[in-house]
């Protein structure tokens, strides 16, 4: 192993071809949802990364799931002797509240080790960048480290000038770590470039059309798993730009494929889909989708001539129900993204190349303005000073979103993340609140809104103190909230038999205890187990 820095770039080593497997990472997965396995030897350990100073290293919150991309911040602080902890993704919501909440914890048990490395994807950061803690416990860290998906320049520029260590990386489960953006944070502010530490034995940029040139990993890479060229290196399809005056530094643009990368992300095949949407309908002469960079997926639909948008969308509908239903989560192209391109001079055609496949950045030029306004709710419809759904009827509002993108009805006191509403609803119904005006036009909602509140009927108190305070109406926000709180204990409360006195209680009684893992749920277990009248808990966790 060599010495190197904690931006997770590998050193410049030579070693053995992979041999027997050590572990595997994964893709992220195409339209089909499944992963592919990338194999990795005992001997990629010659490439691994640690810390210069082996004394007192400091700890790593990584946002990153383990079978992924976080396997690889396990491993650069397993080979420094250092602590990295893990968000439980799949526990709770990805919020920029529980993020804090658990790196506070982290920090509460750190045994003498401060944390001071946070790994993370571009939608975390982004979620963090517009809370007021979650920039806080950015600044208390000495590096912020993002990768696995394109980091919105003005995001970063942000957090940057707020004094953000940003550290931009790149690798890929097939290579590992390749590039990162480590360098002086005091004076290079230019976080988006990736510096290429090795010599052009290891990596190299070929050059491409407009200005752009793809990586090559070569063969003597040591984390090298996979080859796709004769002379046994890997192309790796993604095309970086130059630094316009510094050498070696180059900046990430996109994918010489048609992989389209969310900004958490993940990643799929658009080709299926638009495939399937624009044999919908003979209304319907194009569809593209894009996606790549933002949090969600949308598409472009291209009329034939004398075709009505209201048509094209009717006859698209069922075909993209079953889309939807088929495809992982992440890939689901809600009705809202749906956009269907006017057809003056100009707008009519899709950009495509000789054998018919779509230039895809051509195409996200091209339209760049109707693919950010559909990311944007339809505020030029809207009054600032009007909402114009009664404050009577907002519950059956709000629940008509959850509906609308969901297709199904959700408790409204219960918790959404519990109930399978994923991230990728939550952005679509969060720009559904907005877009049928139950918020002031001047009211941006938060990215994470919807986890945020939890309940539907949470958010709808929400909603209603953001439109009280715009109306000048007096806040009752602490009654609203002791009265949702009565009426949750008469509908969750203890059963009679449980409440009465422990003399009372039978020595045969069973209690079937839900949610013990959480923190009602311990608690309450605490209280069972010390009852004399209950003779077994039974408890169901996943």
């Amino acid at each position: 192993r060599r010495d190197d820095d904690p931006s997770g770039a590998a050193p410049a080593v030579a070693g053995a071809p992979p041999a027997e497997p050590a572990f595997c990472f994964h893709t992220s997965g195409t339209s089909t949802g499944l992963p592919s396995p990338i194999p990795q030897s005992h001997s990629m350990v010659e490439a691994l990364p640690r810390f210069r100073d082996h004394r007192n290293q400091p700890a790593t919150f990584s946002t990153t799931p383990l079978y992924h991309g976080g396997l690889a911040d396990c491993l650069r602080a397993w080979t420094s002797g250092a602590l990295i902890w893990f968000f439980p993704e799949g526990q709770s919501p990805m919020t920029a509240r529980n993020i804090t909440e658990a790196v506070h914890f982290a920090r509460r048990q750190n045994c003498g080790i401060p944390l001071r490395l946070f790994s993370s994807v571009p939608y975390v950061l982004q979620m963090l960048a517009e809370d007021k803690d979650g920039i806080c416990l950015l600044l208390s860290m000495d590096l912020v480290g993002v990768g696995g998906a394109a980091m919105p320049i003005a995001t970063g520029d942000m957090l940057v000038r707020a004094g953000v260590n940003l550290l931009s990386r790149f690798g890929s489960a097939e290579c590992g770590f390749l590039l990162s953006s480590h360098r002086d944070y005091t004076v290079d502010k230019e976080w988006e470039y990736l510096r290429v530490r090795v010599n052009a034995g290891f990596l190299c940029f070929e050059p491409r059309e407009d200005g752009l040139s793809e990586l090559v990993v070569k063969p003597k890479w040591p984390f090298r798993s996979k080859t796709n060229r004769d002379d046994g290196s890997y192309a790796t399809s993604d095309l970086f730009e130059p630094h316009p005056q510094t050498a070696n530094a180059w900046r990430y643009h996109s994918r010489a494929d048609s992989q389209i990368t969310l900004a958490n992300g993940k990643k799929f095949d658009p080709s299926p889909i638009e495939t399937e949407l624009q044999s919908a309908t003979p209304l319907l002469q194009d569809a593209y989708v894009f996606g790549t960079g933002k949090p969600c997926a949308g598409a472009l639909l291209f009329p034939r001539p004398g075709a009505a948008s209201e048509s094209i969308l009717a006859a698209i509908r069922p075909v993209l129900l079953r889309l939807n239903a088929r495809n992982p989560a992440h890939a689901r192209v809600e009705e809202p993204m749906l956009s269907v391109v006017p057809s003056e001079a100009g707008n009519k055609r899709l950009p495509k190349s000789s054998k018919g496949s779509i230039l895809r950045h051509q195409a996200d030029a091209k339209y760049a303005s109707i693919i950010e306004g559909a990311y944007e709710a339809p505020r030029a419809a809207r009054d600032a000073s009007i909402v114009h759904v009664q404050a009577g009827d907002l519950p059956v509002a709000v629940s008509d979103c959850f509906h609308d993108v969901l297709h199904r009805s959700v408790d409204p006191d219960k918790d959404l993340y519990q109930q399978g509403v994923d991230s990728i609803a939550c952005i679509q119904i969060r720009k559904l609140i907005e877009a049928k005006s139950l918020v002031p036009a001047d009211h941006e909602l938060p990215l994470n809104v919807i986890y945020d509140q939890g309940t539907v009927t949470s958010l709808v108190s929400y909603l209603r103190r953001i439109r009280n305070e715009r109306s000048g109406v007096e806040q009752e926000s602490d009654r609203d909230q002791l009265a949702y709180m009565k009426s949750l204990a008469r509908r969750y409360g203890l059963s009679p038999n449980l409440a009465r006195s422990p003399g009372s209680l039978r020595r045969s009684n069973v209690v079937l205890l839900t949610g013990a893992t959480g923190f009602l749920g311990a608690y309450l277990l605490g209280l069972l187990r010390r009852r004399q009248g209950v003779s077994r808990i039974y408890c169901l966790v996943r």
